[in-house]
Order: C-alpha cells, then structure tokens, then sequence
C-alpha cells in the first residue's frame, strides 16, 4: 500500500512539472507583470526621494534667505560658492530694496533705499584692468563714462547730457594721457548702446537711456528744390 502512495506522489509531482513545463507562458506572463510592476514602484520611490531632497534644499535655502533678510545682508551665490553681498532693507512687508553697498567682485556699489546713489562707478576686470567708469547722477548716468579694452587702454568714451547718451567716441590714438577720439556715427551709437545693455542686467536701478535723434529742420520751400520755378505773380490790375 505504501509503495502504491508513492508511486501516485511521484505521478502527481510528475504532472505537475510536466505542466508547468508545457504550459510556461502562463507563468512567464504573471512573473513579467510582477516584475514591471516592482520596477514601477522603485521608479516612483526613487522620484519621490529625489522630490524630497530637493524639497529639503529649497526649504534650507528659503530660511538661509530669511537669515539674511533678517541680518539685512544678501549674499548671492553662484555653484554654491558667494560671489557677492547686497545690503538690503525692508520698505513693506515682504518687499526688500538695497540699501547700503552692492559688493562685487571689482565694483562696489552704493545705494539709498532702493535707489542708485549719487557717485563714482569704477568697475574692474577679472585681471585687475579698468573696465569703465563714470559719475552718476539721479540715477543715471552724467558727463563722460570711458570704457576700457583688456589691457586697461581707453577705447571709447560716452557723453552723457541730461540723464541721456549723447555721443560716442572711439580712440584713434592713445599716447601715454593723450588720447585721440573720434566721433562715432548715429548708427555705430545705437549699436554700441545696445552691445553695453547687458553690462548692466543686474544693475536695473541705473537708468541708461538714449538721447533721441534731433528732428530735421522744416525745408524751406524756396531751397528745397533748386529747380522748382517760383510760382509767377498775379498781375497787378490798373
């Protein structure tokens, strides 16, 4: 009797791995559908931990900026490393303006309550050269601003009237403190004003404007055309 119970045992164990190696693609299927499925969760686990990190790094960054509003000092960070500071005060709450010195790396400026001071800009470059400089006044440029090339020689030169760009001059010739200019063109103006625009994308408070081309004078309709006939006289009635 036993030896028959097991002889049934090892039939029934037989079927079955005869099944399941007859019939696979039931089992394969359930196995991939499982498979896509723990794929999908461990996708959206690592989503949500990535969110959550960063999540964490603006909440972090939004309280050291709270720190600093409260401090009444900015710094500004490029790749994590300061590049500058920017004192600052609050006009209404949530509103922050500068107020005291934007410091940078060579030019410093300074500010009251939001608005440009009135003083000497002088920036430099990354090797120390002048790059330009120039007074402003009620928050816009005033007199002659020079601009300088990489090797802090001067090469051009704005005239500022009004609170508006005037002329533009290039150097010619420049001899120890005598430099030679020449007056750029309306063309060569509008495009140099428009090439020195983003010089100044993270000074908004400074107001650069362009003095707008005098209008033409009225022709006189005698001159205009030198061949136009002068309309003859009526006669005179007696």
């Amino acid at each position: 009797m036993k030896n028959v119970s097991r002889r049934l045992s090892l039939s029934v164990v037989s079927f079955g791995l005869l099944a399941a190696t007859v019939l696979p693609g039931c089992y394969k299927t359930e196995m991939e559908t499982q498979k896509a499925r723990a794929d999908k969760a461990e996708g959206d686990l690592a989503a949500l931990k990535e969110q959550l990190t960063k999540s964490k790094s603006d909440l972090d960054t939004a309280k050291a900026q709270i720190n600093q509003f409260r401090s009444g000092q900015l710094v500004t960070l490029v790749n994590g490393q300061p590049l500058g500071t920017d004192q600052i005060t609050m006009t209404q709450p949530g509103v922050f303006v500068r107020n005291g010195t934007r410091q940078r790396p060579g030019s410093k400026v300074n500010f009251d309550n939001g608005r440009i001071a009135d003083q000497q800009l002088v920036t430099l470059r990354d090797n120390g050269k002048p790059n330009f400089q120039g007074n402003v006044k009620n928050s816009r440029p005033d007199g002659d601003w020079l601009w300088y090339d990489p090797k802090g020689v001067p090469a051009t030169k704005e005239v500022w009237k009004d609170g508006k760009l005037a002329q533009v001059f290039k150097a010619t010739s420049v001899k120890g403190d005598q430099v030679t200019w020449k007056e750029s063109s309306k063309a060569e103006r509008e495009a140099w004003f428009k090439s020195t625009a983003v010089v100044f994308n993270n000074l908004p408070e400074l107001v650069r404007e362009m003095d707008a081309a005098p209008a033409a004078a009225p022709k006189d309709p005698k001159t205009a055309d030198p061949k136009a006939k002068t309309p003859a006289k009526a006669p005179t009635k007696r």
